[in-house]
This record gives C-alpha cells, structure tokens and sequence, in this order.
C-alpha cells in the first residue's frame, strides 16, 4: 500500500545507479534505461543535506484524517484531506492555521467528495473539483470565501490550472466514444476542449489507478506522469509533449499484457513482476526525482541535472543513518530542493516509545537527530499528521 507507514524511510528517494544505466538520445524523445533488478544501497546523510519537521496546528478543532495532497504557494501550506475530514486546510509557514474549506454538501460552493484541487495565484482563488458533484468550485484564496462553481460532464481524476485553462487527467475514463477517447484533455477556461492526448487502452477503459502526485511544476514548465504508460510529460507555452521515456527493458510490462490478464486480482499480483506506475516527478535545479513500483517496493531514481550521475534505489535499501524518523514511501510535493513528506503524529509518537525501550538505540537517536526529539515532545499521538522538510544535498 502507498500510504504505509516504512520507518526510515522508506524515505529517501534516492539512489544509485549501475554501470549499465546510460542515457539514449537516438529517438525523437531522450530515454533513460534502468535495470529495477539494480539498486543501491545508500545512506540517508549522503543525500540530505538537512530536515525540519512541521506541526499542523488543530485550531478550532480541525483534525485532518489522512493527507491527499499538498501545495506550498505564495507563503502559504494548502493540505487536502479527501478521506476523512472531506476538507482543504489553509496553513502560514509556520502550521498556523489561517482557515479551512469544509462545505460539505451538496449545495451551490458545497462538495461530497474533494477528489483534488489546485491554487490559482493570478485570479486569488482556490479551485476543488468535487467528484460526488462533477463540479469545479471556486474559492477566495484570501479567506476561503465561495465565489461560483463550473459543472465538468465527464469524472476526471486529477488537474492542473494553467493560464489558458487546465489540464486534466481522465484516468481511463471514456469521454466520448473509444476512438475519440483519450486520457489527457486540455481544455479553456470554459472547459471546451482545445486538445486531447494520450490514448487510453481499450483494456483499460474504467480501470483507476491508485494516483499519488502525477502534477508538478518547475520554472513555470508544467510536468506529468501516467501510471499506464513510462513517459515523462511536459506542457510548456501552450505545448503538451514527451521529453522522457523511461526504459526499464525486459521489466516493462509486455504490450498484451491487460489484454491477456483481464482479472483484476490476477494483475495486480502480476504487476508486482514488472516496474510500473511511475510518479511522483519533480524537477529541481540540480536534480530531477521520480519513484515507480517494483516486487512491492518503492524505487527512487534521482538524476543529477549538473553532471551525468544517476542514484537508484528503494524504499528497502535506504539506510537512516541520521535518525529521520518513520517516513511514509513517496514525498507529497517539492519545494526548491526540497523534497516534503507527511507522516502521521501517532507513529512518531510510537516510534520514539519504542526507541527508549532500547537504551543504546535511544542514545544514538538523541545523538543523530536531537530535533527530532525535541519535535516529538511537541505532539501528542491524535494531533494532525505533520509535514517534514528535506533538503537534498547538490554534491551527493
């Protein structure tokens, strides 16, 4: 499961790479080969630079469940819990609660499912798609203020504000007949459809991937994944495109493979064989970063943008030699060269119990990591779950 909680860090992302990884520039588009069967061992302290830890304050009584998605914007921390509380939090740099969206409903600025949302600095509004209601709703980003809703037709799964209108994910989810169908629809501010790419598998049609973060954005450029396919995305002035093709060889899934396997249990068990479900792509000034899944792990590929080095590695062969504490599998968003995780407050809470338990282990944690310690004094195990900063070192 992604959202398992792996203590050291299932962490960090980041990796090492064989002698045989190169980089191919023969077609149209860059491809990257990478063999899953090779990963490195790493320590956590050769890739991060520093931590800090970030308590979301419960003001008001605002308890969030489980985290769907983070956006760090304009001085501010937006964090939408799209499970439990069916609410988007609006938080200062420091956690400090500013206000929250939860209109729960089914009314005009009301919503049943916040399935995702995304913040639009240049009009100051906060935009949720609600799933339950197949609408875009429009808040004040100021204040959280309701100030109209757009009904989309069609239940997409993730989007993206660009200037021009949006970007949006259907996730296998026909629009129209299957040979006018596809998964990525650019459309206008009006939600006509400008542009259509990605074609979706007829043996895909309404099979929905788990998504965790497929959006990111660096310098304006917009970048994307699908979990079906093994091409990193870009949209940049007004251009959606290719710009990376990920090879991993014989592990990639075979062409006839959803064909062939059309029980659902049996491909999931079978999946497990091949890499897949790249995501999380982030791109930074000094490295890109993404994670895919292989024999139920997490991989993490981090590719220097300054020299020609490559890290592979996985969730199982990250070495917390710097007391990070217990870390969830992916990171939840970037910022600068950092890379942002959440966790629960209950299993650091737990996890630093069961240090003390063992006298020489609880030593070596106050020794490694006396921040984390202090931090943990801070929380009680049913506060909201807190956000951790890493920075990731340029020399690694």
């Amino acid at each position: 499961m992604d959202k398992i909680i792996l203590t050291l860090l299932t962490f960090f992302l980041i990796f090492g790479c064989s002698d045989t990884e190169k980089k191919k520039k023969g077609s149209k588009i860059e491809a990257t080969e990478i063999n899953p069967e090779k990963t490195e061992f790493v320590n956590t302290s050769s890739i991060i630079s520093n931590v800090k830890y970030l308590k979301l304050s419960e003001e008001g009584g605002n308890y969030i469940g489980q985290i769907e998605k983070v956006l760090l914007k304009n001085n501010k921390i937006y964090v939408l819990d799209a499970e439990q509380s069916l609410a988007l939090y609006v938080y200062n740099e420091e956690g400090r609660l500013l206000f929250d969206i939860s209109n729960y409903g089914r009314g005009p600025g009301e919503f049943m499912s916040p399935n995702d949302f995304d913040v639009d600095l240049k009009n100051n509004q906060i935009i949720i798609y609600d799933t339950g209601g197949s609408k875009f709703i429009y808040y004040n980003s100021n204040n959280g203020e309701y100030i109209e809703e757009k009904t989309f037709k069609h239940r997409l799964s993730r989007f993206k504000k660009i200037e021009s209108g949006y970007l949006i994910f259907m996730n296998n989810v026909l629009t129209n007949s299957m040979d006018d169908s596809h998964n990525m629809l650019i459309t206008d501010n009006d939600f006509n459809i400008r542009e259509e790419s990605i074609d979706i598998d007829p043996d895909l049609i309404d099979y929905h991937y788990n998504l965790p973060t497929n959006f990111s954005v660096f310098n304006d450029k917009v970048f994307f994944t699908a979990p079906s396919d093994y091409i990193i995305y870009s949209y940049d002035k007004e251009k959606f495109k290719k710009i990376k093709k990920i090879d991993f060889g014989e592990k990639e899934l075979p062409e006839s493979f959803f064909e062939e396997k059309e029980n659902v249990i049996e491909r999931i068990k079978l999946l497990e064989e091949y890499a897949n479900n790249i995501s999380n792509y982030y791109e930074a000034e000094d490295f890109s970063f993404f994670t895919y899944r292989y024999k139920r792990n997490h991989n993490y590929v981090f590719a220097s943008n300054k020299e020609n080095k490559m890290l592979h590695t996985s969730n199982i062969k990250l070495k917390d030699d710097i007391g990070l504490g217990p870390m969830m599998r992916r990171p939840i968003q970037i910022k600068g060269d950092t890379l942002v995780w959440f966790q629960q407050s209950t299993s650091l809470v737990e996890y630093i119990s069961n240090k003390k338990k063992k006298g020489s282990e609880w030593s070596s944690l106050k020794q490694k990591n006396p921040s984390l310690v202090a931090f943990e004094k801070e929380i009680d195990k049913n506060d909201n779950p807190y956000l951790i900063f890493t920075k990731i070192d340029p020399e690694w």
